[in-house]
């Protein structure tokens, strides 16, 4: 076992360097396997450097280190046992250092694990903040105020998140928790607004013994969208549809879920084509993102929100067009979000990161990049 020397050739700034130190200090206290300890203080090292390549304010690793401490608390009335906890500890680090990591695993989430994935990039303490209090008080207060509380089965882990660290690919519980809290953020909102003769209180869930493969070679990832005034599912179409098992979640809620959870009031990082957006619903009606409906569109905005220093961005795409296929195994084409990391004016190239696992990530042409944003049949 070595002796923690987070930060102290990594940064100047010494209030980093105490808490990174304080940290390791508490993972030493905790955890009493060798490699696990390796991992944690490794990663604690990885995410000071973030702030030394001045891709996040020291300020902020920061904040990040003092979420995560707070998981460890030895508080004896938190929702989930110190064990579950020291596990969203390492995975929040994680994923704080490597963002990259994050995954929607074999769940529909692709929506919100492309807002975490910008959360974590961005502004980290705020994800690591939504994990600690979801852990510790079964709730999570939006910088509003306003409350969601999980339910007993999504607080605990599904049949992925059970491993830690996760196999590439899959989903871990820190991204369980945060993804399940942000869906409901949406629907808290979106019940809000609905007539006040609306009688449906709709939320959503994660059972624990899921993803299952099914008979037909499909996954049921254990998602439910619950209509809580008769503890139904949510169906398509009225009474007569199919169970809706997936958030629902409409393009021009991301950014608003982002806001709630970051704290900032970030706008037009969300990019759909305009063929995407849904009949009778314009830009106007619902702001939140930014439409194109040409190639030399979507490269104009990628190289005004580049610098402008806005990445990552949120773009919705269809999985029939490569390289998302691929990506997608043998599921159905469906449309999709995913994250562009960065973007080249001069080469007209992007790094496109799909929340799949690491062989998703892709270096993709404008071209192709635009096609993707299209559905197979309208190309």
């Amino acid at each position: 076992m070595r002796f923690p020397q987070c930060g102290q050739s990594v940064l100047l700034n010494e209030r980093l360097k105490d808490k990174g130190l304080e940290l390791a200090w508490v993972v030493l206290a905790k955890i009493s396997e060798a490699s696990e300890q390796e991992r944690f203080l490794d990663d604690i090292k990885r995410l000071e450097k973030r702030a030394a390549r001045g891709d996040l304010e020291p300020e902020e690793v920061s904040r990040t280190f003092t979420e995560i401490a707070r998981l460890m608390d030895d508080d004896t009335y938190a929702v989930l046992e110190m064990p579950d906890r020291i596990r969203l500890a390492e995975q929040v680090l994680h994923q704080s250092a490597d963002p990259t990591s994050i995954s929607q695993g074999k769940h529909g989430t692709c929506s919100v694990s492309a807002v975490e994935a910008r959360i974590y990039r961005r502004c980290p303490s705020a994800a690591a903040r939504l994990v600690a209090d979801v852990a510790l008080n079964g709730l999570y207060r939006d910088r509003f105020g306003r409350a969601v509380r999980l339910d007993a089965e999504s607080l605990k882990p599904d049949m992925e998140a059970q491993d830690s660290p996760p196999q590439d690919g899959e989903r871990s519980f820190a991204s369980q928790l945060f993804q399940v809290t942000a869906v409901n953020l949406y629907w808290q909102r979106r019940n809000q607004d609905e007539s006040p003769g609306a009688k449906s209180i709709i939320t959503y869930k994660q059972l624990p013994d899921f993803p299952r493969l099914q008979d037909d070679g499909t996954y049921d990832s254990g998602e439910r969208l619950i209509d809580s005034t008769t503890g139904a599912e949510v169906l398509t179409g009225g009474d007569s549809g199919q169970p809706v098992r997936c958030p629902w979640i409409e393009t021009w809620g991301l950014q608003e879920v982002y806001d709630r959870v970051s704290g900032q009031t970030d706008s037009d990082f969300v990019l759909a084509n305009y063929a995407a957006v849904p009949d009778g619903i314009s830009p106007a009606d619902k702001p939140g993102r930014i439409t194109f409906r040409s190639e030399e569109e979507l490269g104009t905005s990628l190289a005004g929100l580049q610098k402008a220093g806005e990445m990552p961005i949120v773009i919705k795409v269809f999985t029939g067009n490569e390289p998302l296929k691929t990506d997608s195994g043998t599921m159905p084409p469906q449309w999709h979000y995913v994250t562009i990391r960065s973007y080249d004016p001069v080469s007209k190239t992007a790094m496109l990161d799909n929340q799949r696992g690491r062989a998703s990530h892709h270096t993709i042409s404008l071209r192709d990049l635009y096609r993707c944003t299209l559905r197979t049949a309208d190309r």
